[in-house]
């Protein structure tokens, strides 16, 4: 199943998906999309991870691309506007009773924002996936 949810983060919206699979409690895996994607890019992992009883949430970043279904202009996006973005998610899946517990993967910026945001809250997070990971972002923040 498929929940389409819209998170706000102070006057912006977040748009997500859900992909909930047929349990009634599971873990969580937030998928971060790197810089320019958009949450099409994680669907075949979240639909994945939903056929092996593991939740999965993507979701586009404010200002995250041209095509994001979330709010806000590229131009006023940042690898700190992002974290904010994925602690407003996490924050929401906190108090969802269904979830076991959280895990986040990002895929190059959006790995950078998941360490980072991860490394704030290591007793919310229950692990974290990297893949193509933009650490030397952080020479740019």
């Amino acid at each position: 199943m498929i929940e389409k949810i819209d998170l706000h983060k102070k006057e912006q919206k977040i748009y997500g998906e859900l992909y909930v699979p047929d349990r009634d409690r599971f873990p969580l895996l937030i998928i971060c999309h790197g810089l320019g994607g958009e949450l099409e890019g994680s669907r075949d992992f979240a639909q994945d991870l939903c056929a092996h009883n593991i939740g999965a949430f993507i979701f586009d970043f404010c200002g995250g691309s041209y095509v994001s279904r979330s709010d806000g202009k590229t131009t006023q996006m940042s690898v700190l506007s992002e974290a904010e973005d994925l602690e407003t998610v996490i924050d929401h899946f906190q108090k969802d009773e269904r979830i076991e517990k959280i895990l986040l993967m990002g895929k190059s910026q959006g790995a950078y924002v998941s360490t980072l945001v991860a490394s704030k809250r290591p007793t919310e997070i229950a692990g974290l996936i990297g893949l193509y990971s933009g650490f030397m972002l952080r020479d740019k923040v």
